[in-house]
């Protein structure tokens, strides 16, 4: 493990490690020269692109770093936050069909009718 794993990063150091990424090293060797872990490195290249990202856009950034747009999102941010995921067909089979909203809904309004029938109850006996 290398000293500066647990070392906060500094200006200097995300200045650093932007012009490697830039230069176009690899992960292992970005590491090495920082003196970093790996995953050390893979995680600052993620927050400084999320960050470019918001400063510049993101067809700037893939541009600029030459990535494909599609797989520059798949790369940054996990799956369960995908902002538009895709729907399969499989989960199309999932959705509520006309016959679930129309039970929730009259569970919704048996449940008003009861409590609107039990609250004069409840306060006569109080």
């Amino acid at each position: 493990m290398s000293y500066n794993s647990y070392k906060p990063w500094t200006d200097q150091d995300i200045y650093v490690l932007e012009k490697l990424y830039d230069f176009g090293y690899s992960t292992k060797r970005i590491a090495r020269c920082m003196e970093r872990t790996p995953r050390a490195v893979e995680h600052a290249i993620k927050h400084m692109l999320i960050q470019q990202c918001i400063q510049m856009g993101t067809k700037e950034v893939a541009q600029r770093y030459n990535i494909p747009e599609e797989s520059f999102h798949t790369d940054l941010v996990p799956s369960k936050y995908y902002i538009h995921p895709e729907v399969s067909d499989e989960n199309a089979k999932n959705t509520c069909g006309p016959f679930s909203i129309v039970m929730s809904f009259f569970a919704i309004y048996l449940c008003v009718v009861t409590y609107g029938y039990m609250y004069p109850l409840l306060e006569s006996n109080a």
